[in-house]
């Protein structure tokens, strides 16, 4: 499945793409995998045992910015989050091995420990 994402200036939680790998280049405007600059990915490494239903401790890994041109694949399962920390809107491509809408994905809430679960609509 190929998506084509806009992001605004903005700083989505950290989510888990599930039984997926998942290949993105940016097209416009840089992103930071969390790290504030241009759209960089922030990866999360997991500190619980994930014994818990609905609870996750995670810690902050490593930054990896992405501007035109460059591109960022992940591993099945990597808990990850993007950011777009400038003033300017970015484009993205993110290609999946899987159709993300029958996955199952998660979501977190890095200060309260929530996870759950996180579906996108597709029309």
């Amino acid at each position: 499945m190929k998506s084509l994402t806009t992001l605004s200036p903005c700083s989505p939680p950290p989510m888990r793409p599930g039984a997926v790998f998942r290949l993105m280049t940016t097209a416009l405007g840089q992103l930071s995998l969390e790290s504030r600059g241009p759209r960089p990915t922030l990866y999360w490494r997991r500190v619980d045992d994930g014994s818990r239903d609905g609870y996750a401790e995670l810690e902050k890994g490593v930054v990896t910015p992405i501007a035109p041109g460059q591109a960022s694949a992940m591993v099945t399962g990597q808990i990850h989050s993007v950011a777009n920390e400038t003033d300017e809107t970015t484009i993205s491509l993110h290609i999946y091995g899987k159709h993300v809408g029958f996955v199952d994905r998660s979501q977190f809430d890095p200060e309260t420990h929530v996870q759950g679960p996180f579906q996108v609509a597709i029309n």
